[in-house]
């Protein structure tokens, strides 16, 4: 929702729900199937945790839903405990052509917003940072100006962004800096941000996180 209100391309989306009574009008605004089910959690890690299912028709979408609705996550940030799932997110599934990883977060040596993204991102960002440092970008921000338009367009180069999605993605680069700041957030993250086969650049998941002290 705070991305569609800046212009970032999302995903028709069926929105959250906490019941399985609710799955039939969050299938409807979401689309024709298939559909991607999200437990909504506050870790990483959920799709290799069981924690993102498609569903190709509304039978198997209610038996996802059933299944996800009140099970204990655990991921590599949840700890052994885990976290249980009270609430999913319905999204009409895309088709996936490239993953990218883009994201903003405070730079506390430069003392500014600074932009991280990858090219190769996606899912494995974090064993992408560990094992192959040299494929994350770096661009940081004025915070008093936010993202200037050629350091987006040097960022498009360099994640090979289709060159009829260029304006696009300079608008979502920009957008997703003016998210941070407008939101005092320590952290926006889009992952993955996806290149359909067609080449349309899209935010298919996100994390926001907003410092308490904002």
């Amino acid at each position: 929702d705070v991305f569609r209100r800046y212009g970032i391309p999302v995903p028709p989306t069926g929105g959250a729900i906490q019941k399985a009574s609710q799955l039939p009008a969050a299938l409807r605004r979401a689309g024709k199937g298939p559909w991607v089910i999200k437990a909504q959690v506050l870790a990483g890690g959920r799709g290799k945790a069981g924690g993102v299912k498609l569903a190709k028709t509304p039978k198997e979408a209610a038996e996802v839903v059933k299944n996800m609705l009140g099970m204990r996550l655990v991921t590599p940030q949840t700890g052994e405990k885990g976290v249980r799932v009270g609430t999913v997110l319905v999204d009409k599934a895309s088709d996936i052509a490239r993953e990218i990883y883009l994201s903003v977060v405070l730079d506390r040596k430069q003392g500014c917003p600074t932009i991280i993204a990858s090219a190769e991102g996606g899912v494995e960002i974090e064993h992408l940072a560990k094992h192959k440092p040299e494929a994350i970008l770096r661009e940081p921000v004025d915070p008093s100006v936010g993202l200037r338009g050629y350091q987006a367009r040097r960022l498009a180069f360099a994640l090979r962004i289709p060159a009829d999605q260029l304006g696009v993605f300079v608008k979502m680069a920009t957008a997703i800096v003016r998210v941070f700041l407008d939101l005092d957030a320590s952290l926006v993250e889009v992952n993955p941000l996806i290149v359909t086969p067609k080449g349309e650049v899209l935010a298919l998941d996100a994390k926001v996180v907003t410092d308490d002290n904002a």
